[in-house]
This record gives structure tokens, C-alpha cells and sequence, in this order.
């Protein structure tokens, strides 16, 4: 029997080897046979994505020119070629590499980028990132999955909270070869662990021009918004956010849109199968509904208002003039028609014509009171969001035809900012059930607002705490 100083000792030697292990090796050896390849597939792009199908390959394939080795848990996460410029410029701007990013990182990515586009109205930019965050390198410097990024201290109480999971298992044997059909110096082998550099802590020098969209952003959270129902809302949607589309996610135009991963109402997640999602990549038991006063773009009869109050943006920051003057637009070619096979147009129809497609919502309003557009649905002949069409230049606005309103309530909106993008209902002036009017309510207070998601934020860690020390 062998003497437990030596038992001890023969333990912590195999601790620190597998460490070793963890610290040099970027994947270890993969069980992603053809069998899991093939089911993986419902997660990345289908036949009908804008993009085509994903291509994708087991371990045990010979990889070919653009073949990139990919961890099968970021593809849950919303990382699906071709990248998006936004998730190309964080990691050029960073210096750092696909594979050098934790999980929790690349989630932050996706739920930022998805923010932007579906409930602040602006493009997802490395200036409004940096306004928020700073990269953050793991002391042992593990080559793979060594980076993730925090709140910049004070600025604990200005970005909507999340709930990660504070560990994550054996997630570094799960991966597969993923072809790309753009290649990126960010998506090589690093070959080495990143390296720490103090001008990542830098904020942009148009930091200023992004105030609009960061006020924005408060008032989100503030409403009771939380990155899990950001996420819980692109995984619903059946979006990826860190791919690149044809349009943002505030124009999103229900199952039949070609930026999905699978278009089609025969695609669309049940929801059994979303609360497993959220589940696999959360902590279980979140609050993921979004709260009454809270309405993504897409379905919000003030977007057109909110999206003019933004700063005109590109992957990098704001690209207009110093105070987001935007620049004079480009002349395009006008763009081919696309043809609609029957079985979109019927998926289309069907799609406008039922309330499946959107996410679950929290009550507080009553549901006769709700106008047509604010429910997310739209007409039969509609293939562009409400007020949107498509010109020689891109999509158009086309203001709606003004309606008879009282005085009172012009005057009250002239005085809305593009913060205010949906009003609570109030029994006083609320429409009656099966009604087509609108209610009009003022905001409820700030301490009115009180989120199960925010008990559990202080309850479980939340990534990103400003209470971390910066290195």
C-alpha cells in the first residue's frame, strides 16, 4: 500500500500535467465524428441562409483551403461564416485570435452585437464597445480560451446585466473543421498565448459622438432589459448574430427572411427546444421574457424615429462628421429583384398571419390594446418591415400616413427623445380589448421596474462585474 504522501504527491502532478495540457494545447482530441457533424447542422446556416449552407467536417476529414478548426460551442453561440465586420475589426482591434476567446467572451459578442442592432438602432462598432469594455487575459496564459472581457469600473450600472456561467466543461474537445469562405488573419493558429497590451484599454477618440446610443442603453436597462433576453431573443429568431447579413436585426420580416439560419415556419425553434438552449448556454432558471415596455425594432412602430436619432456607424465607430453629421450617401446600382419560389410566399403568409414567430412576452398591457404592428404581425403583401422599401440606394423609409390626434398629444410628441421608444399602458387611458388604438402612457419609474433576472444577477456571478481590478 503505497504511503499517502506518495498518493498526495502522484495527485497533484497529474493536476498540474493536465494543466500543462490546458495551457499549451488550442484543441484537444476531438469526439465530433460525422454522425455529430450532421447535427450540428439545425445550429449554422441552411440551404435558404442568404449565405448558403454551412460547410462543415469531422475531425477525421482532410481539411482544405479555408477549413478552420472551430470549437462546436461557439457555433451555438452565434459564430457562423462568413464573420461579420464588426466580429473581424473587436479581434484586429484587440490583437487577438478566434480561438484565444473564452466562451463567455464570444457570447458577449454576439449579445452586444444583437443589442445594437435589435433594440438600440445602431451598428455594433469597436467604439461603442471599448466604451463599455477591456479585454482581460487569463494569468496562466493558456493559448486557447485565455481572453474574456469586462466592464470598465463605474460602469457597472450602464450596460444591461448578464448571467454567464462561471465554468464551463470540457468544452475544448468538442470541435470541428468549419470552412470559411473569407479568410482572416484572426481566425489562424496563434501559435502563442495573447499578449497583454495597455492601449486595448484606450477609449475612441469618438467616444463622444456614440452619447445617444449609451443613454440608450441605460434606459434598456433601466426598463428592465438583460443580456440573456437578448440573447434568448436572437436564438428565438433563429439569428446569428456575428455573421455577416444582407440587413440588421431591426429589419428582420418574420420566418420567411433570408438572413435566418433556416428560413421557413418549419424551422422555427418550439419552445421546449429554446428553454434547452438557453439552459446549455446559461445558468438554468433565467428570466428571459422580455418586460412589457421593452419592444425589439423590428416590431416597434417608433423605429423609424429611433433609428434617425442614432449615429450613423461602421464596424469601426461613427462615420460621420464630429456630431454624427451622416455622410452624403453613395449611388448604387439598383439590385436585381429577387424571385419568391411558392413555397417562401406561402411560408410568408403564414408566417404574417399567426403570432408564433415572436418570442414570449411579460404581461402588463392588455392584449386587446395592442395595435397589429406592435404584435409583430404585418399585411399578406408585405416582404420589407412596416414603412420600409427597397430603392436603387437600399431600403427607404416612407413615412405612414398622418392620423387625427389632440393636441395634447402632439405636444407630448414633440417632447419624446429617441430614448423613449414604447410607453406602459395605464388603466385610465388604455384602449379596450379588441380595440385597434394605441395606448399612450407615460414611462414607468425606474423603481417600478424589478427583474427576477436581476435578483439572480446578484445572487450568481455576472461576467464583466466592475468590482474585478484592472490589469
Amino acid at each position: 500500500m503505497a504511503p499517502k504522501a506518495a498518493k498526495g504527491k502522484a495527485v497533484a502532478e497529474e493536476q498540474s500535467s493536465a494543466e500543462d495540457r490546458q495551457t499549451r494545447v488550442r484543441f484537444r482530441g476531438s469526439v465530433v465524428n460525422m454522425e455529430m457533424v450532421d447535427q450540428l447542422r439545425w445550429l449554422v446556416a441552411g440551404r435558404g441562409n442568404e449565405h448558403g449552407a454551412t460547410v462543415m467536417k469531422p475531425v477525421s476529414a482532410q481539411p482544405e483551403d479555408g477549413d478552420i478548426p472551430v470549437f462546436t460551442l461557439f457555433l451555438k453561440m452565434g459564430l457562423v461564416p462568413p464573420l461579420s465586420d464588426f466580429t473581424v475589426a473587436v479581434m484586429e482591434s484587440y490583437g487577438i485570435h478566434l480561438t484565444q476567446l473564452h466562451p463567455n467572451a464570444l457570447m458577449l459578442l454576439s449579445i452586444f452585437a444583437h443589442l445594437c442592432e435589435a433594440f438600440v438602432g445602431v451598428m455594433p462598432s469597436v467604439a461603442l464597445f471599448r466604451h463599455y469594455f477591456i479585454p482581460r487575459i487569463d494569468a496562466k496564459k493558456p493559448i486557447s480560451g485565455g481572453v474574456t472581457f469586462r466592464l470598465r469600473n463605474g460602469l457597472s450600472e450602464a450596460f444591461v446585466p448578464t448571467v454567464f456561467k462561471s465554468k464551463w466543461e470540457e468544452w475544448r474537445h468538442d470541435w470541428c473543421f468549419v470552412h470559411f469562405p473569407i479568410f482572416h488573419a484572426c481566425l489562424a493558429d496563434p501559435g502563442s498565448a495573447p499578449a497583454h497590451d495597455e492601449s486595448a484599454k484606450a477609449l475612441s477618440p469618438r467616444d463622444a459622438d456614440l452619447e445617444v446610443a449609451v443613454k440608450r442603453i441605460k434606459a434598456l436597462r433601466e426598463w428592465g432589459l438583460t443580456g440573456n433576453m437578448v440573447a434568448a431573443d436572437f436564438l428565438w429568431r433563429r439569428l446569428a448574430p456575428l455573421q455577416q447579413r444582407s440587413h440588421p436585426a431591426w429589419a428582420y420580416n418574420g420566418a420567411a427572411d433570408k438572413t435566418r439560419l433556416w428560413p421557413g415556419l418549419d424551422y422555427n425553434l418550439k419552445p421546449d427546444v429554446h428553454k434547452k438552449r438557453m439552459r446549455e448556454l446559461f445558468v438554468p432558471d433565467l428570466d428571459c421574457v422580455l418586460p412589457p415596455t421593452v419592444l425589439p425594432l423590428c416590431v416597434n412602430d417608433k423605429r423609424a424615429r429611433i433609428l434617425a436619432g442614432m449615429p450613423p456607424c461602421d464596424a469601426h465607430g461613427p462615420t460621420g462628421g464630429a456630431g454624427g453629421a451622416a455622410p452624403a450617401p453613395a449611388r448604387s446600382p439598383a439590385p436585381k429583384k429577387r424571385l419568391e419560389t411558392t413555397a417562401q410566399r406561402e411560408a410568408r403568409r403564414q408566417d404574417t398571419s399567426s403570432r408564433g414567430n415572436d418570442p414570449p412576452r411579460g404581461s402588463g398591457s392588455p392584449r386587446g390594446s395592442s395595435s397589429p404592428r406592435e404584435l409583430g404581425e404585418a399585411a399578406d403583401d408585405e416582404v420589407l418591415p412596416a414603412g420600409f422599401q427597397e430603392t436603387s440606394t437600399g431600403f427607404a423609409y416612407v413615412a405612414p400616413r398622418a392620423e387625427a390626434r389632440d393636441a395634447e398629444e402632439e405636444e407630448e410628441e414633440e417632447d419624446l427623445v429617441p430614448l423613449i421608444h414604447r410607453k406602459a399602458p395605464s388603466a385610465s387611458t388604455g384602449a379596450s380589448p379588441g380595440s385597434s388604438q394605441t395606448p399612450t402612457v407615460a414611462s414607468p419609474p425606474r423603481e417600478a421596474l424589478t427583474s427576477p433576472a436581476r435578483g439572480l444577477a446578484l445572487k450568481r456571478k455576472t461576467w464583466g462585474s466592475a468590482s474585478d481590478d484592472e490589469e
